[in-house]
């Protein structure tokens, strides 16, 4: 308050004596009001303010601030409305610098507080860098006087300030508007790109600061005792990797201010010849110094260069600094990551984008995808790589892989990248662990165990019979989408009663719009199937959250579904379940039953297609069910479901070529040696299915569809050499009820139906399974 006084009475009271406008020291050519007066006088009498070599500031500050300066362009030396600009302008950077400090000093003492060297977050023995960074900028003389004296540098630095505010707090459109800004007046300040990168990044709870923390406090190398290895731990456990998601977001960000800035650019010096001699005179100038020969008027424009933008001087020379002492050994560092063992061999790729960018490339084939197998060719069955930016161990090891489903809880732990995490929701039974993990799983089987299964054989057999009649009156039916919404149905009303005829909501056309923006870009930008992807979440969420609700508010009489049962649960005294758990468990069942299923029909009806040997076969299995049955009329029981030995063989060749879920991710809780290498703690581990269902040491010719090979062996679920359905503690809950869909839904299909071929059929794996041109087919009823 008292600084802004003191800028106003100087302003107010001593507006000649102080002659401060005209001292080459605060207000130089590029940053003075009166160049910006002429300017905007210039272009008031249609000249353009960039003709010749005159220069006369942005086109966005000849637009905003030129009006303020008429007072000057009438010869009256009286222009105070221009000058309280600047002062707003100095108390929102002092403000913005001030909230920043704070921002950055919680940071900190959160990293103290983790580590164990602060016993409150409130400790007074901690400057308030936020409070002190403020009064310094309003109290430097330097700072004052420019005010004072109108030049422009106030609003440059609150576009840098700006942009720094944005930064440390995580919005990301405003770091990038301020960043613009602070270009568009200055070019220098593009150097402040990269310190902003490397913020947005790695955020304030950066590894050097922790690093530094570790180093000087927790000693854990030279001390080794128990509660600096705890310390070391949480922090490995802490420590944020750096985001490029939120990265490219800035990028992103920054495009879209450009092409804003340089619209209003445009459109304000339509009349001058456009951007050209703007470009040319400024910018231009200060990239190419055409003109060098000795002269008064190139030394005035140094003096004004290094004096006015010293700061961005400082900041080319730090970030020239970083690229030339920083980066090699971040480079080396990336490359060779400490291990206290011997790392798998393999590649890092590139710092900071590792090798996601091949691991993520579409390829048609139906063999072990291209990135792992030539990895395996080079560096053997167990790799390292980085994807995402997370350092990964692959494993197409058939014994390191049943290891680590089999150590769940004790050396590994279910792991999925963050941006999965963020889609599915931080309480998704799938990023949970230990009890309350076999709690919910627990509660799953409760609908999807044995019991729960022979229940809901007649209804499923019912859906599929009433879904195939109605697709055999179309001119054609795309499997895919069909399938989809069938089981999408059926699920839903065991589920949560859903009926999609009466809801006036399409709670399905919300999981369409996530499933399609599931694997993409984590761009959440308007327009972008990953922002698509997180609407259809939210509405969806919105809708089972209204659900509850209203079904604790008026509970029913008789439970009838999946989600009175999760209720009654929330309700008992003393539970652990709370509502956001029980609405992400809702939408990742949802989720799960009907798209990976759906990609399986489909692809088991194209293997029938192809194999008229095996769809002949099949069909005489089901056949034969009902030549025996005494009604038949009668549905499908569950000793017939039991008794489908060919169909269980066909199911299991089908999940073992489709390996849809082409990749099954653990982390490393500890550092684990496994024959010759080290894991360390903290790595994923990346189990790759195809890699063991197509090994042709277990499987003969591993790409041939043949169900009659699992004839003579016991057919599980799970075991070292089939890991379809996962494996270990984690192994997949809705398998038994995948199994039983396929297996009525064929019953039907081939009893009563045959079917030709339209159009479609060709996969992509990205690395998933998708149909992109889907299957489609004609239905014909069979004569009796």
């Amino acid at each position: 308050m008292a600084s802004t006084i003191f800028r106003l009475f100087l302003i107010f009271f001593f507006p000649e004596n102080i002659n401060l406008s005209s001292r080459p020291e605060l207000s130089t050519p590029l940053t003075s009001l009166r160049r910006l007066a002429e300017g905007y006088w210039l272009k008031q009498a249609s000249l353009s303010p960039y003709a010749e070599s005159m220069f006369h500031g942005s086109p966005l500050l000849l637009s905003i601030l030129g009006p303020l300066t008429i007072q000057r362009i009438e010869g009256k030396s009286s222009h105070h409305l221009c000058s309280l600009v600047f002062v707003i302008a100095d108390i929102l950077s002092a403000l913005l610098l001030r909230a920043t400090g704070q921002k950055l000093q919680k940071a900190f003492r959160l990293n103290l507080k983790r580590l164990g060297l602060l016993t409150s977050l409130h400790d007074r023995g901690i400057l308030p860098c936020g409070d002190i960074a403020a009064l310094v900028y309003l109290w430097n003389p330097f700072t004052i006087l420019s005010c004072v004296g109108s030049s422009t540098s106030p609003i440059e630095n609150l576009a840098v300030i700006v942009s720094l505010y944005g930064a440390v707090t995580r919005r990301v459109p405003l770091a990038a508007f301020g960043l613009i800004m602070a270009i568009h007046l200055s070019l220098y300040s593009a150097t402040l790109a990269i310190p902003l990168i490397f913020l947005l990044g790695y955020g304030l709870d950066a590894p050097p600061i922790k690093k530094f923390l570790q180093t000087r406090h927790a000693g854990v190398e030279t001390t080794g005792s128990t509660s600096d290895v705890s310390k070391q731990d949480k922090l490995t456990q802490t420590t944020q990797l750096f985001s490029w998601r939120t990265v490219l977001h800035f990028v992103f960000w920054v495009l879209v201010w450009s092409s804003c800035v340089l619209v209003l650019c445009s459109l304000s010096l339509k009349q001058y010849g456009g951007l050209e001699e703007m470009f040319k005179r400024t910018y231009g100038f200060i990239i190419r110094i055409e003109d060098l020969s000795p002269n008064i008027g190139v030394f005035w424009y140094f003096f004004a260069e290094v004096f006015d933008f010293s700061r961005n001087y400082l900041l080319i020379v730090f970030n020239l600094y970083i690229l030339l002492t920083g980066l090699p050994p971040l480079a080396f560092r990336w490359r060779n990551p400490k291990c206290r063992g011997k790392l798998p061999p393999g590649s890092m790729g590139f710092p900071l984008l590792g090798e996601t960018i091949q691991f993520f490339k579409p390829n048609k084939t139906s063999d072990i995808p291209p990135f792992i197998k030539e990895r395996v060719k080079k560096y053997g069955p167990i790799f390292k790589t980085n994807l995402v930016g997370r350092p990964v161990i692959v494993s197409t090891d058939a014994d390191l892989s049943y290891f680590v489903f089999n150590q769940e809880g004790r050396c590994f732990q279910s792991w999925y990248p963050d941006t999965f995490t963020h889609i599915f929701g931080e309480k998704n039974v799938g990023s949970l662990h230990g009890f309350m993990y076999k709690y919910l799983k627990n509660m799953v089987l409760t609908l999807f165990g044995h019991d729960g299964l022979k229940k809901m054989l007649p209804q499923v057999e019912m859906t599929a019979n009433k879904r195939l009649e109605l697709w055999s009156n179309q001119d054609s039916v795309e499997l895919k989408d069909a399938t989809a919404s069938m089981i999408f149905d059926l699920t839903a009303k065991k589920l949560i009663s859903h009926d999609p005829d009466k809801s006036s909501e399409n709670l399905r056309a919300n999981f369409v719009a996530f499933i399609q923006g599931l694997i993409s870009f984590p761009f959440d930008i308007p327009g972008t199937a990953y922002h698509k992807c997180l609407q259809g979440r939210e509405k969806a969420m919105k809708m089972l959250r209204n659900m509850l609700q209203e079904r604790r508010k008026k509970p029913r009489k008789n439970p009838s579904d999946f989600f009175d049962y999760v209720i009654e649960e929330i309700q008992k005294e003393g539970t652990i379940l709370t509502e956001e758990i029980a609405l992400d468990l809702m939408f990742v069942l949802l989720f799960a039953s009907f798209e990976t299923t759906s990609l399986a029909i489909t692809l088991a009806i194209k293997f029938l297609s192809d194999d008229p040997a095996v769809l002949k076969r099949l069909t005489e299995e089901h056949e034969t069910i009902l030549r025996n049955r005494e009604d038949a009329d009668s549905g499908l029981t569950w000793e017939e479901y039991k008794s489908m030995t060919y169909t269980f063989q066909f199911i299991n060749e089908t999940a073992r070529l489709a390996n849809i879920v082409p990749a099954i991710f653990r982390k490393a809780l500890i550092d684990i040696k496994f024959k010759d290498y080290t894991i360390p703690a903290g790595w994923a581990v990346m189990v790759c299915p195809p890699a063991v269902h197509l090994n042709p040491e277990m499987y003969k010719d591993p790409l041939v569809f043949n169900p009659s090979r699992w004839e003579g062996s016991k057919v599980t679920n799970a075991s070292k050499h089939f890991m379809a359905f996962g494996g270990g503690m984690r192994f997949c809950v809705g398998t038994d009820f995948t199994k039983l869909q396929m297996a009525a839904f064929l019953h039907s299909l081939v009893t009563k139906y045959r079917w030709e071929e339209i159009k479609g059929g060709s996969i992509v794996r990205t690395p998933g399974l998708q149909f992109p041109n889907g299957y489609h087919v004609k239905l014909h009823k069979k004569r009796d």
